[in-house]
């Protein structure tokens, strides 16, 4: 890896931020935001883990599962198990010259 100027910046940047942060007594890495945000998604998947667990072959309301969780109905209905993986996208199709590529460029798309 070779460093380069914009690598060379942005650390320059960092150390100057945590510098100046340290000058002012702030702790310019405490982000209670991303914890909180951790703790709630940790919650939202231990209720997916819960919902996914109760499903059955019989239709049920979400209000049914969150009855039988103990859990908020909303809760419940916001926070369905997590859906199956979308397939791959299609293959872009493939370009091939027509007849008239040599007199017009034209371009016709293979099948």
């Amino acid at each position: 890896m070779s460093i380069k100027p914009r690598r060379i910046a942005i650390a320059l940047y960092e150390r100057a931020v945590g510098f100046y942060a340290s000058l002012v007594n702030i702790n310019a890495y405490h982000q209670p935001g991303v914890e909180a945000g951790k703790k709630a998604a940790a919650s939202v998947l231990a209720l997916q883990q819960k919902v996914r667990a109760a499903l059955s072959a019989t239709p049920q309301t979400a209000e049914k599962i969150a009855a039988n969780l103990s859990e908020d109905p909303e809760a419940v209905f916001h926070a369905p198990p997590t859906s199956p993986p979308r397939p791959p996208p299609a293959p872009h199709p493939r370009r091939t010259p027509s007849p008239q590529a040599e007199s017009g460029g034209l371009f016709a798309t293979a099948p």
